[in-house]
């Protein structure tokens, strides 16, 4: 269907954990922060694995920007279920400075403050990031509107049609609710 027929879409993507050697996660999360500041409105935040990581980031740094936010498999704090240390992180093509930045940028330890409405989409299959790491953000989130939906049979990449018109179905809805005025 057309779920979204104007928008402006704005993506960041990486090649790869440790692309850039001398960047860390801090600098990482801030090529879309950077972003937000040339929009004039919120906006809702779609981010998959750790992109969902960053835009939970996004969501702390930048509250005024942000409407709502959709977290696909969403990756926070991977560097604690992710890898045992430093080095099984380097092992896997990580680079060491990122994986230590990593380490200071953990979100599930305490209550996440983001207020605005979340979507959290998660294959119940996921092979990646495990599905026990979606319900530890849903109990995290300050907000009172968090949903956290279990796609049956999904992996990792939630690439199939069915799925891919839910992700659609979800980010819709979320930009068809009436915008609140700011506090």
């Amino acid at each position: 269907g057309e779920y979204l027929p104007c928008i402006h879409l704005q993506a960041y993507m990486r090649e790869r954990y440790g692309y850039l050697p001398r960047e860390g996660a801090e600098e990482k999360r801030r090529v879309p922060f950077d972003l937000l500041g040339d929009l004039y409105w919120p906006v809702v935040l779609v981010g998959s694995s750790m992109g969902g990581w960053i835009a939970l980031h996004l969501a702390l740094l930048r509250p005024d920007r942000v409407r709502a936010l959709v977290g696909i498999a969403a990756a926070p704090d991977f560097t604690d279920w992710g890898y045992a240390d430093d080095e099984a992180a380097v092992r896997n093509g990580l680079a060491r400075g990122f994986w230590e930045s990593g380490q200071k940028l953990r979100l599930l330890d305490n209550q996440i403050a983001i207020d605005c409405p979340i979507r959290l989409l998660h294959g119940e299959q996921d092979n990646e990031v495990p599905l026990e790491i979606a319900f530890r953000m849903l109990r995290a989130l300050r907000s009172a509107d968090v949903q956290l939906h279990v796609i049956k049979g999904g992996g990792h990449r939630l690439s199939e049609p069915h799925e891919i018109d839910t992700i659609l179905r979800t980010v819709a809805a979320l930009i068809d609710q009436p915008l609140e005025p700011a506090p």
